[in-house]
């Protein structure tokens, strides 16, 4: 928002697509975020703790090539950013930071995954609330971020690999 604070709507799910229904779970899920938002809690550690653990290993052989798109005519106000790549822990963490060192506000963001591919698009504006119309500018951002997938994608196969010879 123009303020400097985020508003963020979420839909979530347990791992057998249910809603968080259960008190105790709902309670913690918001002490996590709660800790996440407050930097008490080092979210960089606990992504990495996360790893690959919940996906079965059928599922971590499918590869899912990495993908960025950015699009100036979908939007008369906005740069339009759609990042695809394996679902994995911390890969919507990943994407907004790299997003932040190029020092994009991210106006809108809808996140969807099918099985084990993301698609995330995100509305995108300059530091100073501008649409990015430079191309070159508009390359160094695809770049950053299919670079940032790729260096994430081959550390997820270089874990799961250990795993399985483990």
């Amino acid at each position: 928002m123009t303020h400097g604070m985020a508003l963020d709507t979420f839909w979530i799910q347990d791992t057998s697509g249910q809603a968080y229904e259960e008190a105790h779970r709902l309670a913690r899920l918001s002490a996590l975020i709660h800790q996440g938002l407050s930097g008490e809690l080092d979210i960089e550690a606990e992504i990495s703790r996360a790893g690959f653990g919940h996906m079965p290993l059928r599922m971590r052989a499918i590869h899912v090539p990495p993908r960025v798109v950015v699009d100036n005519g979908a939007s008369n106000t906005y740069t339009v950013i759609e990042v695809n790549g394996r679902d994995r822990p911390g890969l919507l963490h990943d994407v907004t930071e790299a997003m932040n060192k190029e020092n994009l506000q991210i106006a809108s963001a809808h996140i969807t995954t099918y099985g084990v591919r993301a698609v995330d698009v995100f509305y995108v504006k300059d530091l100073f609330g501008l649409k990015i119309t430079d191309k070159k500018r508009l390359e160094e951002i695809r770049e950053r971020l299919l670079a940032g997938l790729k260096e994430a994608e081959a550390e997820a196969s270089a874990q799961a690999a250990a795993r399985y010879s483990a």
